[in-house]
């Protein structure tokens, strides 16, 4: 680099340190977009298409080494312009046109190409400003560990950024942030120079007015979310006068709220209302979260004569075995269960609601709508999350409910195929059954589509689920504890089915009740013991072990139980049934759990990011090659440093989904883990600088570590979560951050260590490293997921172990040799490179 000294300036660890956090804060804030505009499952392509243009960078650097020589500098602050000015364009494009889940079915070409634009305008500032890091890297490889200690900083303080700054700037507010970091950036490596001041002065202007630009940016949802609604779109629009609106950006989720004024609709009185109600159903407003998981906000106006209906409805039925309760309910929503408590006599009713606002809006925003009912004396909202509710109170509960607190509508996009469940998994029932009284009741509710001629896929996991946890909490005769009942809507589309589990064996009287009232009300009992008749799930029930085995594998779903370890509840299709389908038509195929919609758009996405990670890293590596980079051991190399690509991603996602339970929410766990791991990686970084001259010795000791560190962290773990769960959330972010602590560590000497050990042989290679390094994440992103849910998170860790444990092996057996006699033209360029690496590396040791 034309200009740069033999040791970076303070302009350049400056721009390192400020692109990082641009960047990482880009990353986040466009995952939450995505969940927002399209589904959850899309946040990965904001992190494969970032590790893209990470790894690109430093290909192109290989490929062209003297890109860079004359004018470099200049350059880099010319790619970081352009990459804020791509990152505004993506914001206002993307926003703009959603994804259309449907496609992928119905248009399979115009999707794949709409995919491909995706990833090709979010790559682009992604590539751009990846130089700022990538050219550092390649011109001091021996100051690798300061510059990526500075690096993993840069990207841990973006991260809390991302976090911190979502409420008071919104998202699109915080990508214009990015956009104002990368400006930044480019006034660092200006320094004092006029132009420096005029980008510092941009960035400022960029930064300041973020809220109030990101406010008028249009962004739209797909079609199959919920706020796409055409009553919400004219709420949004104001076109008939209604202000009825209210939507806040935060940490969690984007919260809509709309519908006061004017109530228009009632989801639960077209669903589980007795057959022969002719009564009111009273309208609603609606509240949903990302756009897609909603829920109605129920009135109140002080009796309950426009409730009626909840006489002969579903959610009746658990009252039927309890007198006067004492009941908890876990993800209050609208307020449903919180009025039907109180209308069937429950002495009190607890309700712990995930979202704080929509505690605040229930409570005082909307008080006169909701007609003070959150503030009587036999209710108490409190804003939680569930599993740490019930694992921190001293409370016990006559009922525990859980109603829906996923949607149908996220179902039939295959969202929650790829979303943990952690209420409903084994672990979790065990935790609500320590909570019951002895006589007490829990009730699931969890909506499906209606099927004919095979067991609910949902409804059945779930039973199974709870026979499970109570066979493993020591119930002799789990099926006698059992309740399972089913309503459908009129034209039989869909279903909510409801498990119930009592703590004291179901009395013959009891049964004989519910079974009444689901005959009376045109409903269906799937099971109810003792086990036997011709009811569903008798069969699942009545027999022993190795018979429920066979019949689990007979059955077109997979409903086996489901654990913390693989919380995938809904993710019900069995691989051999791809591309096929039960009995629905091809218009309803993306409507029903087991459609393998979310697997199949997973599978598109790293398909199209291998694509580009081909174009942008491979072909470059490879022109690379073609001019003569000749070198003994490069295939291990590039094996060590596709090892570390792979390795990160799997330890990262694990540990996301791992914390995702103990922190109460994904986006917790994704910004904790995140920040944790970066943080602590700049530590390792830092600290790799001790060895640079015996690279390989501590890359040995350093994976023997980790392999313990894992090892010990998937069975030590779990006993922490048990321990510490019922503490608040400060207490268990700092937990969780000093948990990760070693861990993180020992991963951050990694890449320094390689890179030394590369830079000592051939410096050419710095820049491969990088590159290949960048295609192993890309992969290594969505392929962790996948094999989660194949198999489980500690799988992925465990395979994460090996990966590392193997790249470091390799690299020892098989030593890189110097770069062998070059096509014409080439080796002088070659040797004129190695000769200034070591004069450099000389020099910057010595300072």
């Amino acid at each position: 680099m034309a200009g740069w000294g033999p040791a970076p300036h303070p302009g350049i660890y400056a721009a390192l340190l400020v692109v990082s956090a641009g960047l990482l804060t880009l990353e986040i804030a466009f995952t939450r977009l995505f969940s927002y505009t399209i589904w959850y499952h899309f946040a990965y392509l904001a992190i494969s298409v970032a590790l893209v243009g990470f790894g690109s960078s430093g290909a192109i650097v290989a490929a062209f080494p003297r890109l860079f020589r004359a004018g470099g500098e200049r350059l880099l602050i010319g790619l970081l312009v352009a990459a804020a000015a791509l990152v505004v364009l993506a914001l206002v494009g993307l926003g703009r046109w959603p994804l259309e889940l449907e496609d992928v079915l119905a248009a399979p070409a115009r999707f794949s190409a709409s995919l491909l634009c995706y990833y090709i305008v979010l790559a682009a500032p992604f590539v751009l400003a990846g130089f700022a890091v990538a050219v550092p890297f390649a011109a001091y490889p021996r100051l690798m560990g300061r510059l990526y200690g500075c690096d993993l900083l840069g990207a841990a303080l973006g991260c809390l950024l991302a976090v911190g700054a979502v409420e008071g700037l919104g998202i699109p507010g915080l990508i214009l942030i990015g956009a104002a970091l990368l400006l930044a950036g480019a006034a660092a490596l200006a320094r004092a120079s006029g132009a420096g001041a005029a980008l510092l002065l941009a960035a400022v202007a960029l930064a300041a007015g973020s809220r109030a630009i990101g406010d008028r940016v249009e962004i739209r949802v797909t079609s199959t979310k919920h706020v796409a609604n055409p009553t919400f779109a004219a709420v949004l629009s104001d076109g008939d006068g209604r202000t009825d609106h209210y939507f806040k950006w935060t940490a969690l989720s984007r919260v809509d709220a709309w519908g006061w004024d004017k109530p228009w609709k009632n989801y639960w009185g077209g669903v589980g209302v007795g057959k022969d109600y002719r009564g009111r159903r009273p309208l609603a407003a609606d509240i949903a979260y990302d756009g897609g998981n909603g829920s109605n906000i129920f009135p109140f106006n002080g009796t309950f004569a426009d409730y009626a209906m909840l006489e002969t409805h579903v959610l009746r039925t658990p009252y039927l075995l309890l007198h006067h309760p004492r009941a908890l309910v876990i993800g209050v929503g609208g307020g449903i269960d919180m009025l039907n408590a109180v209308k069937q006599g429950a002495q009190h009713v607890t309700g712990v609601e995930l979202h704080a606002h929509t505690v605040q809006l229930l409570k005082e925003r909307l008080r006169s709508f909701t007609g003070g009912f959150y503030d009587r004396d036999d209710v108490t909202l409190v804003a939680s999350e569930g599993r740490h509710f019930v694992r921190k109170t001293t409370q016990q509960f006559d009922l525990i409910q859980i109603t829906a607190v996923d949607t149908f509508a996220a179902q039939a996009a295959g969202a929650y195929v790829l979303a943990e469940s952690y209420l409903y998994t084994v672990e979790a029932v065990r935790d609500y059954l320590a909570r019951l009284s002895d006589d007490g009741v829990l009730a699931m509710v969890i909506g499906e589509s209606t099927w004919s001629t095979f067991l609910p896929p949902l409804g059945t996991r779930l039973t199974l689920v709870a026979r499970q946890a109570l066979e493993e909490a020591g119930f002799t005769r789990p099926e006698d504890h059992l309740l399972v009942v089913a309503a459908s809507r009129p034209d039989l589309s869909e279903q909510q089915t409801i498990v119930m589990v009592k703590k004291s064996p179901l009395a013959a009287a009891e049964v004989r009740t519910v079974r009444n009232f689901v005959t009376d009300n045109g409903f269906m009992a799937l099971y109810a013991p003792p086990p036997e008749g011709p009811l569903a799930l008798t069969a699942l029930m009545a027999e022993g072990e190795a018979a429920r085995r066979r019949e689990l594998d007979r059955a077109w779903f997979r409903m086996d139980p489901v654990y913390d370890r693989s919380p995938f509840l809904y993710n019900v299709g069995k691989w051999r049934h791809f591309g096929s389908q039960p009995e629905r038509s091809e218009e309803r195929h993306l409507h029903f759990p087991g459609s393998f919609i979310g697997q199949l758009v997973l599978v598109l996405m790293l398909g199209q990011s291998l694509l580009l990670g081909v174009v942008l890293i491979v072909f470059p590596l490879m022109r690379g090659v073609g001019e003569g980079i000749r070198v003994r051991g490069v295939a291990a190399c590039s094996a060590y440093f596709l090892a570390l690509g792979l390795g990160f991603m799997f330890v990262e996602i694990s540990f996301v989904q791992t914390f995702v339970l103990f922190l109460g929410s994904p986006t917790y766990a994704l910004s904790v883990t995140i920040f944790a791991l970066l943080l602590s990686s700049s530590l390792g970084s830092l600290l790799s600088a001790r060895w640079v001259d015996r690279p390989l010795r501590a890359l040995r000791t350093t994976a023997a570590a980790l392999a313990v560190v894992m090892l010990l962290y998937s069975t030590a773990l779990p006993r922490l979560f048990d321990a510490c769960l019922h503490l608040d959330l400060p207490g268990r972010v700092l937990i969780a951050l000093t948990a990760q602590l070693p861990m993180g560590l020992l991963l951050g000497q990694f890449m320094p260590l390689g890179i030394a050990h590369v830079s000592e042989r051939n410096p050419r290679l710095v820049p491969w490293a990088w590159g290949i390094n960048g295609v192993g994440s890309v992969v290594g992103t969505t392929l962790a997921v996948l094999l989660a849910m194949a198999w489980s998170f500690r799988v992925v860790s465990l395979i994460a172990i090996a990966l590392y444990v193997a790249g470091v092996a390799l690299l020892s057996l098989q030593p890189i040799g110097e770069a062998e006699a070059l096509q014409s033209g080439a080796g002088g360029e070659s040797k004129e490179l190695a000769a200034v690496d070591e004069r450099g590396s000389a020099k910057a040791g010595a300072s």
